[in-house]
């Protein structure tokens, strides 16, 4: 995901004419960079062996066009598909795979035009495909997924939702500035600091009684977390280091189906034992602050 966002900074800093040149009807609030996000566990692919998680990411970036009602930008649409365990190289993600593919990354870059409409405050946008990048284009980029589309932009209390345009809302789509989002997941990376020292001291009691949330405890015990937690040690050792990836979510359905507010800690881990290992928190905001609500590790 770090990648996408360096290519749309890039895309946003050379395509843009600052909107303070000349005026524009176009509301200043609608304009900048964009993102909304998606966590959710595929289950299995092909057995209780090889569990996935798929990540997925919408981003815009909308600029006005000088002394015009228009604006235009860019849609970047990325998803992940990932083994969430790295010893299991007889995961196959399609049954004619010849060989074991860590993860497939996509990503679907579309050009955007837009009319402003003053009388109704909507952006009437529309949106052709451009290119793609990543080792899952030759699989995931179809015809569907080439073809133009138009929808609809608004702002609703501080957030851009692209509207599917019928009676039913529950398909819009509700982005956050990318400002606000980097913001949500430091103050998310700075409550799960403490926590992790916890757990790499092997604290498990303490870690779950501080850490988690309430829908997490309500799925798994004190008892039943120490036993996992433990038995992972033993296998894999002491956590020596993590490299890891974040993102911010508005959705994660296998947690639930409402949105909320999710970041992703998504961790190569070197320990004591293994060369390698993976380690996935979930951590959702809860009464004001941030919790773990999914930990998964895999190795």
């Amino acid at each position: 995901m770090d990648s996408v966002r360096r290519v749309l900074l890039l895309v946003f800093c050379i395509g843009l004419v600052p909107a303070s040149s000349q005026s524009s009807p176009v509301p200043s609030a609608m304009l900048g960079m964009w993102s909304t996000g998606l966590v959710d566990a595929l289950g299995t692919v092909q057995g209780q062996e090889c569990p996935a998680l798929t990540i997925s990411e919408r981003q815009i970036r909308l600029s006005a066009i000088p002394g015009t009602n228009k604006l235009e930008g860019v849609w970047i649409r990325s998803a992940i598909n990932s083994w969430m365990t790295t010893g299991n190289r007889n995961c196959r993600w399609f049954p004619e795979d010849s060989s074991f593919r860590p993860m497939f990354q996509t990503t679907w870059f579309y050009v955007l035009e837009g009319v402003y409409d003053t009388a109704r405050g909507v952006m009437n946008v529309d949106g052709r495909f451009a290119n793609c990048d990543g080792n899952g284009c030759d699989r995931f980029v179809t015809a569907t997924a080439k073809r133009p589309f138009h929808t609809e932009l608004k702002m609703n209390n501080g957030r851009l939702v692209g509207t599917n345009m019928i009676d039913d809302p529950s398909d819009d789509l509700e982005l956050v500035r990318v400002n606000d989002e980097a913001d949500r997941t430091d103050d998310a990376k700075t409550a799960l600091a403490p926590w992790l020292e916890i757990l790499d001291a092997g604290d498990f009691g303490r870690f779950y009684d501080q850490a988690t949330s309430a829908s997490f405890r309500s799925i798994e015990s004190h008892k039943d977390f120490i036993d996992r937690l433990a038995t992972q040690r033993e296998r894999a050792g002491t956590t020596m280091s993590r490299q890891t990836r974040t993102l911010y979510a508005q959705h994660a359905p296998f947690i639930s189906k409402s949105p909320g507010e999710y970041v992703l800690f998504w961790s190569d881990v070197e320990s004591t034992k293994s060369a390698r290992g993976l380690e996935f928190m979930l951590l959702v905001k809860n009464g004001g602050g941030w919790k773990v609500t999914w930990l998964n590790y895999g190795s």
